[in-house]
């Protein structure tokens, strides 16, 4: 399952009129636990002229969300390395979507996990963490909105504006910068709200267009990368994000195929996608490795049949590992013949289509697991 797939089924979906915290903190208690992608062939579209509506400063006059107490325990405890929600098979009590399964994460060397029991579980409860593994960002029951948890002492601070969880969608995402200082949000179906870019320390938010989710952001988060999974796919750079936009400052790519991307490349010019099902109508072949202009959307260099298990997986690309490698996921597939359900971690050349296997990873399909860095999360 995809974000895109899922996307496309929940363009119609409307929040539920109900006080939902309340009745997830319950639905907690009563059971305490032991505990993508788009792009390709390219229309390049004019851009966007003057500022965007729905792209702008949001003034500081919103009341603040509260300070929490979260677990694990605030002090200092090591970084992150992995954050993975249980199976549903290993808890009691949830819905058949498993909705219920909340986050762990795992910390340090000695890999240590601890349940983050004040996250929202589900698709629609995200999980980032930086690149460096100190600082990981979750929405929150109690605040209300997303907060961030610094794992060298604990802090845990809250983005300067709320998010009611009836707004947040069938299916959310967050971007943390590397510094842990910058918080991007936005989901899935977006209703008439923005999703937002937060600054963490200077306590400022900024609105960013609706059903665009980012895949890259530079140091001190004023350029983004964005795409969208939607019928109509598209791809979007914006640059002077925190002065004021004009229309030089932005570029917009309506693209004619499905891709899964990674995230960008570290300059942010250069993106790598897995072609999906969507296009090839058959989710067992391999897809074609791209190598795609951010900016323009113009395929650079194509890879036939990279060396992937997907006869039999689901691969996704995750966040780079160095100037030559990204990260590839691989869930089993059922529908292909796959047997088991643990995941698989792959180191993939984008020069080669070449891969190296790297290792099992908790966490049983694409909503279920997170890994340090832009591009790390589902």
């Amino acid at each position: 399952m995809t974000w895109l797939s899922d996307a496309l089924d929940d363009i119609a979906e409307q929040a539920p009129d109900v006080d939902l915290a309340d009745r997830v903190i319950e639905a907690r208690g009563r059971r305490r636990r032991t505990l993508t992608a788009v792009a390709a062939g390219v229309m390049v579209v004019a851009t966007v002229a003057g500022v965007m509506a729905g792209v702008r400063l949001l003034h500081r006059g919103e009341e603040p969300a509260p300070a929490v107490d979260v677990d694990p325990p605030k002090r200092a405890l090591g970084p992150v390395v992995q954050g993975y929600r249980l199976p549903c098979k290993e808890l009691e009590d949830l819905a058949e979507d498993c909705r219920g399964a909340g986050w762990r994460i795992v910390v340090g060397t000695d890999k240590k996990e601890y349940p983050l029991e004040d996250a929202l579980p589900a698709r629609n409860g995200p999980l980032a963490i930086s690149e460096n593994g100190w600082t990981i960002a979750y929405y929150s029951l109690k605040a209300g909105t997303v907060v961030t948890r610094d794992m060298r002492d604990g802090k845990v601070t809250a983005a300067p504006a709320k998010i009611p969880l009836a707004k947040m969608g069938s299916m959310a995402k967050l971007v943390i910068s590397d510094d842990g200082r910058y918080v991007a949000f936005s989901k899935v179906p977006e209703f008439k709200d923005p999703a937002m870019l937060f600054d963490m320390v200077k306590q400022r938010t900024r609105l960013l267009p609706n059903r665009m989710a980012p895949i890259w952001m530079s140091e001190g988060a004023d350029r983004m990368t964005l795409v969208s999974y939607t019928t109509r796919p598209q791809l979007m750079t914006m640059a002077n994000l925190w002065g004021t936009a004009s229309a030089s400052d932005q570029t917009e790519v309506k693209l004619d195929r499905h891709y899964n991307f990674s995230a960008a490349a570290a300059d942010g010019t250069t993106i790598v996608a897995l072609e999906t099902n969507m296009t090839r109508n058959d989710e067992c072949v391999p897809g074609d490795l791209v190598h795609l202009d951010a900016r323009t959307g113009k395929v650079l260099t194509t890879i036939r049949n990279p060396r992937l298990p997907m006869e039999d997986h689901n691969v996704y690309l995750r966040n780079w590992r160095s100037q030559r490698e990204v990260l590839a996921l691989a869930f089993p597939n059922r529908t292909c013949g796959a047997k088991g359900t643990a995941m698989v971690a792959y180191a993939l050349d984008v020069h080669t289509g070449k891969t190296r296997k790297l290792r099992h990873y908790k966490g049983d399909q694409f909503w279920s697991t997170a890994f340090p860095g832009v591009g790390g999360t589902p």
